[in-house]
């Protein structure tokens, strides 16, 4: 992050500032104190002054500081973000995920096999900067959580909203080969060299729908 000015032209007003301070300062008529003649001079001596007078000095300092607080607005100061270009060579990776019911059992406690499963999925993504990763979750069907993304924070909102099958409604089942297939699917258009499907495989394929 840097600091600029978008029109540092008008910090050269500044300069009038000690020239303001000098002709206010110097000025008689802004100085001279209004006066009272009295016969008996001597009763007006221990007079109290008042805090008008005593801050008069003071008042015409915020004066050129609000000018200058001015001209520093004009010139309109900016921060400027600094941007960074990284050059890697990434690949594009689908991950196919099981939501079927044999992905509840507690095998993680206290955690289910789905959460361990989001779990280690969170920290793989975190640790591939460079590639492009999409997500598919498969039960008895298949169906694209997440398009091939760069986007890691778009990618863990979807992996959070990840939940079995039973729990969104859908018919359960292991259909193995609809989530891979659903992952290549996801690759097909790609133009990247580098394509993986991945599937963390835990329950044994079993396509057909059961009964809830």
């Amino acid at each position: 992050m840097s600091f600029r000015f978008a029109s540092p032209w008008l910090l050269g007003l500044l300069i009038l500032l000690p020239i303001l301070g000098i002709y206010l300062y110097g000025s008689r008529s802004s100085t001279r104190l209004a006066s009272l003649k009295h016969t008996a001079v001597y009763h007006a001596l221990d007079l109290p002054v008042s805090w008008k007078i005593t801050l008069r000095p003071l008042l015409k300092m915020l004066r050129l500081l609000a000018i200058g607080l001015l001209i520093f607005a004009l010139a309109r100061p900016q921060t400027v973000h600094a941007r960074e270009i990284i050059t890697g060579e990434g690949v594009e990776i689908a991950l196919a995920l099981d939501i079927s019911g044999s992905m509840g059992s507690l095998d993680f406690q206290p955690s289910n096999r789905l959460e361990a499963a989001k779990s280690v999925i969170a920290n793989f993504v975190s640790g591939r900067a460079y590639d492009k990763i999409g997500l598919v979750v498969f039960a008895s069907e298949a169906f694209n959580q997440s398009p091939l993304t760069l986007d890691r924070n778009m990618l863990q909102r979807s992996l959070d909203r990840v939940e079995l099958a039973s729990d969104l409604g859908i018919d359960d089942g292991t259909a193995i080969g609809l989530g891979i297939a659903n992952a290549a699917h996801m690759l097909a258009n790609s133009e990247s060299e580098s394509k993986v499907p991945i599937c963390p495989i835990v329950g044994v394929n079993n396509p057909e729908k059961t009964n809830p």
